[in-house]
């Protein structure tokens, strides 16, 4: 994988991380489908970034794969009225299987120094994640999730960044 394909893989998943965070503006039929979109220009991103990575760096990226389509069946279910609750709960095991991919990926040699501390600053963003999916829940906490939801994605674009610098470095 050379310069340019890092650099556009990476761009993928950073522009679908921005835009699956749109969902916590509100509830609104247009978002969901932001969201959605978001979540597929991730899918095109790591499905690019799991060429050439080693073995704990493939099972990070088929988990994280795996998490952004189950994100998006849950995004799917989420237009229907009243699946708030089966939304939220599908969103927290995507979470869970970030929490596990960004664990395996911090075990990645090939992503280098600075990959791993991504992986790092994306576990916590991931932890993050789903504890303001699982707060969404509750009612009254849209300004405590707006905050937090904030924060995450400023940590996870950073954490992006971190992986491609990595990978930048490597020579895979």
């Amino acid at each position: 994988m050379d310069t340019k394909d890092k650099v556009i893989a990476v761009s993928y998943v950073l522009v679908g991380t921005l835009l699956q965070y749109f969902i916590f503006i509100a509830d609104v039929w247009q978002l969901k489908i932001i969201t959605l979109f978001g979540l597929i220009m991730m899918l095109i991103g790591l499905s690019r970034l799991k060429t050439n990575l080693d073995e704990p760096g493939n099972k990070g990226m088929s988990l994280l794969f795996n998490s952004a389509i189950l994100s998006i069946v849950a995004g799917l279910i989420n237009f229907f009225p009243l699946t708030g609750i089966l939304t939220g709960i599908l969103f927290i095991i995507a979470y869970i299987m970030q929490i596990m991919a960004f664990v395996s990926l911090k075990q990645s040699a090939v992503i280098g120094v600075n990959g791993i501390n991504g992986a790092g600053l994306l576990l916590g963003a991931s932890i993050g994640a789903g504890f303001v999916n699982f707060i969404d829940l509750f009612p009254m906490t849209g300004l405590i999730v707006s905050f937090f939801s904030i924060v995450i994605l400023i940590v996870s674009v950073f954490g992006w960044l971190k992986i491609q610098e990595g990978l930048m470095e490597t020579k895979v």
